[in-house]
């Protein structure tokens, strides 16, 4: 696993929302190494991020999706958005990733995502 992806999280969930400049540059840090290895970031999510983590990674998704164009990383998104409900109740995690695939992915991504929801 990359460890750059959860001191890129840790390092937004310690930035105060009021500091824009920092919360931007988390922003940026969350996108690049979660990008860096697809792979590894789905690994990373369909095995070790907790609820916490996702919800932190919810303020890139569109970043995510419009950079990786990877269907693979959308579904892993939606699949551990299901194993977190309250996380979803709470921060309204399903319908950030549904505007972020709709507005962002390519057609193989929104098919791939879709044919995960209909599962």
């Amino acid at each position: 696993m990359n460890p750059n992806i959860r001191q890129a999280i840790q390092q937004r969930a310690q930035t105060i929302d009021e500091d824009y400049i920092m919360v931007e540059k988390a922003w940026k840090d969350m996108v690049a190494a979660c990008t860096s290895n697809v792979d590894e970031t789905v690994h990373f999510i369909d095995t070790q991020c907790t609820a916490d983590e996702l919800s932190w990674l919810s303020e890139v998704y569109d970043e995510l999706i419009d950079q990786t164009q990877s269907p693979g990383l959308a579904v892993s998104l939606y699949n551990a958005i299901i194993r977190n409900p309250e996380e979803n109740k709470r921060y309204s995690l399903m319908p950030t990733l549904d505007e972020a695939v709709e507005v962002y992915g390519n057609y193989h991504v929104r098919k791939a995502y879709r044919q995960a929801k209909d599962q």
